[in-house]
């Protein structure tokens, strides 16, 4: 049986492509995640949410949009096991999108189990 897939790899880069140009690469590393730039993030994961159902005719919530950047900001330490497949997918994306920089060992390990 086929799955429907709603995330693909290019959603989530335009997403993540999005946030790299208003906020910046890294935006939330070295002190620079403040209460301004907290709200704007906030501001475009909805912008991005209502434009993803617009563009693809499926529903998009906030929240859901929400969680794929926290997979690709977040650390590895972070997530669920069964979660492991599409944090991965998430930081790969994002680092396409030029959202973050190098991506860690800790992120293969984690994926590779060793």
């Amino acid at each position: 049986m086929k799955r429907d897939v709603k995330w693909t790899h290019e959603l989530r880069k335009l997403v993540f492509s999005r946030l790299a140009s208003e906020l910046g690469k890294d935006y939330r590393s070295q002190g620079l995640f403040r209460e301004e730039t907290k709200r704007r993030e906030k501001e475009i994961v909805a912008e991005m949410a209502r434009h993803l159902t617009q563009v693809t005719g499926k529903s998009f919530a906030t929240g859901a949009v929400q969680n794929q950047v926290e997979w690709a900001l977040n650390d590895p330490s972070s997530v669920k096991k069964s979660m492991v497949t599409v944090y991965c997918q998430c930081k790969v994306a994002a680092h396409e999108a030029g959202l973050i920089g190098r991506l860690s060992a800790r992120t293969v390990t984690l994926h590779t189990g060793e």
